[in-house]
């Protein structure tokens, strides 16, 4: 079988079924990964301990042996190979080479066409699965003035962003705290909590830093007074400001000198369009 180097399955192995779980491992046609081969290889591991390997039509009959202390014995025509613990769920069975830093992976069969049937659409599956941080929604600020509806509007439109923020901070640390799941020197309940913890630590931290910095660069909008205005236009702000919502502005665009209201979210498109010395700000 064709073995990979892999730095993944150790830091997911906590998720991991054991070997001995016989039923899981028999009830299953597993694909070798082999892309130096166009032939496809099914391992059917059967509980009479009678191995049966399909290529092509074509079945070879052999051995395997569950030795205990997560280890695996399968013996072919051309030889007997030990295997170790590496990685094992209902989609992929990676065996440890005794011995080596190295890992064959078999998928199961219902998996296979299409979906897993690379070694790297097999780790980004696996990373995505098990290390994968699903972020909570960020939470709204309570309303008690035009500002913090402002926040919520701006925090809303890049939520995303702040996602992304916070995953490439924290990623790296739950890396480190996994392996210390793994190492048993931390316990399952101490890594939700410190992963609590940093998530919510950072999310503050960036939200804050986003807002801050979309606060200081509105203060950039050229202002113009309504007292400025010509008497029409003045007419027609006058009837806009009776439509305003917390957090809208009334804008003129140098352009076209049409005067309109925005939300927060058009407001910040104009921000990230580089747009704001386009628009006067009118002051009410």
């Amino acid at each position: 079988m064709k073995t990979y180097l892999s730095d993944l399955i150790p830091r997911i192995k906590r998720f991991s079924q054991e070997l001995d779980n016989i039923t899981l491992l028999t009830n299953q046609h597993w694909v070798v990964i082999d892309e130096l081969s166009n032939s496809k290889y099914v391992y059917i591991f059967r509980s009479n301990s009678e191995l049966l390997i399909a290529q092509d039509g074509k079945v070879e009959k052999g051995k395997w042996e569950y030795l205990g202390n997560n280890a695996i014995l399968i013996e072919r025509k051309e030889g007997s190979y030990l295997f170790r613990h590496g990685f094992f769920d209902e989609n992929v069975l990676a065996l440890k080479v005794d011995g080596k830093e190295e890992y064959a992976f078999l998928i199961n069969e219902n998996r296979y066409s299409g979906e897993l049937d690379s070694i790297e659409k097999i780790f980004s599956f696996l990373e995505g699965k098990y290390l994968k941080i699903i972020l909570p929604p960020l939470k709204q600020q309570e309303i008690e003035s035009p500002i913090d509806e402002e926040k919520n509007a701006i925090l809303s439109y890049h939520q995303k962003e702040i996602h992304n923020m916070v995953f490439e901070k924290i990623n790296p640390l739950l890396v480190k705290l996994s392996e210390l799941v793994n190492d048993n020197v931390l316990t399952q309940d101490d890594f939700d909590q410190k992963k609590k913890e940093l998530i919510d630590k950072y999310s503050k931290k960036f939200q804050e830093e986003l807002f801050n910095k979309c606060k200081n660069e509105m203060i950039l909008f050229e202002k113009k007074c309504k007292q400025d205005l010509l008497g029409v236009e003045m007419m027609g702000v006058t009837k806009l400001e009776a439509k305003l919502n917390e957090g809208d502005l009334i804008l003129k665009s140098k352009k076209t000198k049409i005067i309109g209201i925005y939300t927060p979210n058009e407001i910040e498109q104009i921000r990230l369009n580089g747009e704001v010395g386009n628009y006067f700000l009118i002051e009410l």
